[in-house]
């Protein structure tokens, strides 16, 4: 069974037409087409991107402005720096410390010795410790110096490296040093503030020679 379907609906359903009749004759006409318009779309617009840094430069309160105005060599704090009163201007690096100045006072106390592997360890180190007077407001200088120093980049297991301690009446360490005296001696300068006995500790920078190691301690107050 079939259905009859109007030219009118089918018109609008296939082409969006719209058809009728005149109302003055009766005859049958098509309408506009409907146009059925999308819905209209909003672009918003994207403010412009911001360049935080594009005036940095131009800020008089920007304290890096003029970083790159002038050569960092005008910076310099040493630029004038006198050579000559550069304290390290000898200091050679692969010599050791410029060795501290030797006293030129009368001297104390001195004495000739030999670390031996098998004498008392302190701080994991075998030594020999001297017990001095020194007295207040006084400058000494102690020096210990190997009688078999090694040679520079030349290791030998029969040289001997001495290394320096200094202890208080208490049994504070007050003062240390490896190569004060120039490589390899050791050499402490030191101004007592209150006087008493005094520890002096000759050890090793390493280890000791299974032979032992010469040394000469010599205590000398400093002019």
């Amino acid at each position: 069974m079939f259905r009859i379907i109007p030219v009118s609906a089918l018109l609008v359903a296939v082409c969006g037409v719209q058809t009728g009749c005149c109302r003055c004759c009766g005859l049958p006409f098509m309408a506009r087409p409907i146009v059925v318009q999308p819905p209209a779309v909003v672009v918003q617009q994207q403010p412009p991107q911001q360049e935080p840094f594009k005036d940095l430069n131009k800020d008089a309160n920007n304290p890096i402005k003029d970083l790159n105005a002038k050569p960092m060599k005008d910076k310099n704090p040493f630029k004038d720096q006198n050579p000559d009163q550069n304290p390290f201007k000898d200091q050679n690096p692969f010599k050791g410390f410029a060795p501290y100045p030797p006293g030129k006072g009368k001297i104390i106390f001195n004495q000739n010795g030999r670390l031996l592997p098998t004498d008392p360890v302190k701080d994991l180190k075998p030594h020999k410790a001297f017990v001095v007077t020194l007295q207040s407001n006084k400058t000494y200088v102690i020096d210990l110096v190997s009688l078999n120093p090694p040679e520079l980049g030349k290791p030998d297991p029969n040289a001997f490296d001495p290394y320096l301690n200094l202890y208080d009446a208490k049994g504070g360490l007050v003062a240390s040093d490896d190569d004060g005296g120039g490589y390899p001696h050791a050499r402490i300068r030191f101004r007592v503030v209150q006087g008493g006995n005094f520890t002096i500790v000759a050890t090793c920078f390493e280890s000791v020679p299974a032979g032992g190691g010469p040394f000469t301690l010599t205590v000398r107050e400093d002019q």
